[in-house]
């Protein structure tokens, strides 16, 4: 007999599932709300960057600074859509938009190898996104 079936009925068993599908929400939620702050403070400070630096003199050219914080962006933008736009069928959209945030910037930036930072930031928003979804698709098996 498959001892799956007898496990599933212990009280200890559903409580500690519901605890971690609650878990999983918590951090979808929390991983949800750091994107978009990371997005909407890229934009704020595009268009006011005294809260990034000390003096007027100080504040790099405005193609550089889009360059800049486009990279917040990048990192906010997969944390912050829904997992089916990301991984289901809008999949390519999301890539092609990612990429073109990445590449767009190299245009108006001092040093065009900044895209790096770019391309690493989409990385670790995609991978913090992957591990939920993976631990999230455990849960419903």
């Amino acid at each position: 007999m498959d001892p799956a079936p007898f496990a599933s009925t212990e009280p200890e068993v559903r409580f500690l599932s519901k605890f971690a599908v609650f878990g999983l929400l918590f951090v979808r939620t929390l991983l949800f709300a750091i994107g978009l702050t990371a997005i909407g403070a890229a934009i704020y400070t595009t268009f006011d960057p005294m809260p990034l630096y000390s003096r007027p003199e100080d504040v790099p050219p405005f193609g550089d600074l889009v360059a800049r914080q486009v990279t917040f962006v990048c990192a906010g933008l997969p944390l912050a859509l829904p997992i089916a736009w990301t991984f289901g069928r809008r999949r390519n959209t999301i890539r092609a938009l990612l990429v073109l945030l990445v590449v767009a910037p190299m245009c108006f930036e001092e040093n065009p190898l900044s895209f790096l930072i770019r391309v690493f930031a989409c990385f670790v928003g995609f991978a913090v996104i992957l591990v939920w979804r993976t631990l999230w698709q455990l849960r419903s098996e």
